[in-house]
């Protein structure tokens, strides 16, 4: 690692230092490491400035977090102001703040639809995980309606209309490798075949016959195509789909036309009051 970063980087450098303590995400850490990292030291505006003094003009924006420009005035001021009066508070367990208040009630009167409340979270993954949560919330709270997980009723009835024998027991590793055909089961996998466990294979080594009827017949109950188990499904009322975009369009040109405002020019003066921070009342 030492011998690799001196070719880039003089000993002691920020550029050392990333390279020797820093894992980049979502980077060819090959070539971070022969050509070393571009260090951004100071930003204004849409522009970037490295350590050594190169500007750039910032189209990616921050990777999307940095849409009002950088240096903003009266964000670094608001921010100061929230910190020095209360600079955190979480929402669990029925807690909450003003500024989170606010700023959900702002967000929901950008939204093209009513219903509905907000979540605050710092990233993709966050998002997706507590979106399979609250899925999961949600057909635990409905009871009988909700879409019983494949591992739970939904294999077994489907199973019970092929006339295929399973039953519940305990097993060892040993009886896999002597079974004709695995499969699990789980509310993202539906039917997924098992071929091979520890490099040995399980039957011929392919899905057998039993897996990919279930199989199908899960998708096709999943799709709604078996009238028997459309029952399992959830209906989801939505607005006819071109009332929904037209208010989305509308919206989305309304803020657009705030964003170019705010760019045009130097950039500065106030932001415009549908962009401003949740201020106390």
């Amino acid at each position: 690692m030492t011998r690799a970063m001196h070719n880039v980087a003089s000993a002691g450098s920020l550029e050392a230092k990333d390279l020797e303590h820093l894992l980049h995400p979502t980077t060819n850490l090959k070539l971070h490491h022969e050509k070393g990292p571009t260090i951004s030291m100071k930003g204004k505006g849409v522009y970037l400035w490295d350590n050594k003094g190169k500007q750039y003009l910032e189209g990616m924006a921050g990777l999307w977090c940095t849409a009002l420009g950088y240096g903003e005035e009266e964000l670094a001021r608001t921010a100061r102001e929230q910190m020095e009066k209360l600079c955190y508070s979480q929402l669990f367990g029925s807690r909450s703040n003003e500024p989170s208040i606010l700023l959900a009630e702002k967000l929901k009167s950008m939204m093209p639809m009513d219903a509905g409340r907000v979540f605050f979270g710092l990233s993709g993954s966050d998002a997706n995980d507590t979106q399979v949560k609250l899925m999961r919330y949600y057909h635990n709270v409905a009871g009988a309606e909700r879409l019983p997980a494949p591992g739970g009723r939904a294999v077994p009835a489907l199973r019970r209309r092929q006339r295929v024998t399973m039953g519940e027991f305990a097993f060892c590793r040993g009886d896999l490798y002597a079974a004709d055909e695995c499969f699990l089961t789980g509310s993202l996998s539906g039917v997924k075949p098992v071929k091979s466990v520890d490099r040995r294979s399980i039957g011929t080594g392919v899905a057998g016959p039993v897996t990919l009827r279930l199989q199908e017949l899960y998708i096709s109950a999943m799709y709604g195509r078996l009238p028997k188990y459309r029952h399992w499904l959830t209906p989801v009322p939505v607005r006819a789909q071109s009332t929904f975009r037209s208010e989305y369009n509308a919206k989305r040109y309304d803020n657009s036309r705030v964003a170019q405002r705010r760019t045009q020019g130097t950039g500065q003066g106030p932001l415009p009051s549908s962009w401003r921070l949740a201020e106390q009342a």
